[in-house]
């Protein structure tokens, strides 16, 4: 999400790179781990009790983190709609 907020812009350049560095080393480690699934759903599991204690924007934050970041992944997609599911459920009001 941030490399989009900053592409195209000439004043944030070295952020985006410094940004995208970052993502690049993230994305390497995390195919090296490969154990994403088990990390989004102890993550889930997390957001789930955090809902039932009444910490809502607790895990809506991390619904809202699975969807942005594995939405367009077609391996996590039963974590994306359990997240999306989630969030339509507890609405902000």
């Amino acid at each position: 999400s941030l490399s989009v907020l900053l592409a195209d812009n000439a004043d944030y350049a070295d952020l985006k790179s410094i940004s995208d560095k970052m993502l690049a080393q993230l994305e390497d480690e995390r195919v090296a781990l490969d154990d994403t699934d088990d990390m989004l759903e102890h993550a889930l599991q997390r957001a789930d009790a955090l809902a039932e204690a009444g910490q809502i924007d607790e895990a809506r934050r991390i619904w809202q983190s699975v969807v942005d970041l594995y939405a367009e992944d077609d391996l996590r997609q039963s974590h994306v709609a359990r997240s999306r599911t989630a969030l339509d459920a507890h609405k902000s009001k």
